[in-house]
């Protein structure tokens, strides 16, 4: 395991498996693209899709380093951050969850910059990342939109959720968009 410091968060690395369940009640709280119709669905089925998962993946925990937030778990685990294995060699995608709590916090946009951050130092022929947003999902647009990604475009109808087409947007954030390059 290793740990990647922050002024407020630490990220673990790799996210511990221990804690699937967790990352899972996460997901929940939102419309993620991860609940859509022909995927995994039901708490015991997205727990076995992410411990099959996330070993394949660069994960990150994110632990709120002084409990700002005042959790009563051991390790203040606020969410994860997870870069799928490259679809290409310059091109992978990510994905980041937390609890409600840390929402407007400024501890997930701190852990999504170091993240990134470690990710292009780990990759040196990674150029972009790209995340891919539900469409009506606004704070997920928001939130890459302050770190940084841009939009490339949207895919009309292409997933299914709850029996609708529903439309995604996707971004890019480039390696020469690090902050402070």
């Amino acid at each position: 395991m290793r740990i990647v410091e922050g002024s407020n968060v630490d990220l673990i690395n790799p996210f511990p498996l221990s804690e699937v369940k967790r990352l899972v009640g996460w997901g929940h709280c939102f419309k993620s693209m991860f609940l859509v119709d022909g995927g995994p669905s039901g708490e015991q089925e997205l727990m076995e899709y992410y411990k099959q998962l996330l070993p394949r993946c660069m994960t990150f925990g994110i632990i709120d380093k002084a409990n700002k937030l005042g959790y009563k778990h051991e390790a203040p685990l606020i969410g994860c951050f997870i870069q799928e294995p490259p679809s290409t060699v310059t091109n992978s995608y990510v994905h980041v969850t937390s609890t409600r709590k840390a929402w407007g916090s400024g501890m997930v946009d701190e852990a999504a910059k170091l993240a990134l951050t470690t990710i292009f130092t780990d990759q040196p022929a990674l150029l972009r990342v790209s995340a891919a947003i539900l469409s009506t999902n606004a704070p997920a647009k928001a939130f890459v939109k302050r770190l940084g990604f841009k939009q490339d475009g949207q895919f009309k109808n292409y997933v299914i959720q709850s029996g609708t087409p529903k439309a995604i947007s996707h971004f890019a954030f480039m390696r020469d968009d690090l902050w402070g390059s």
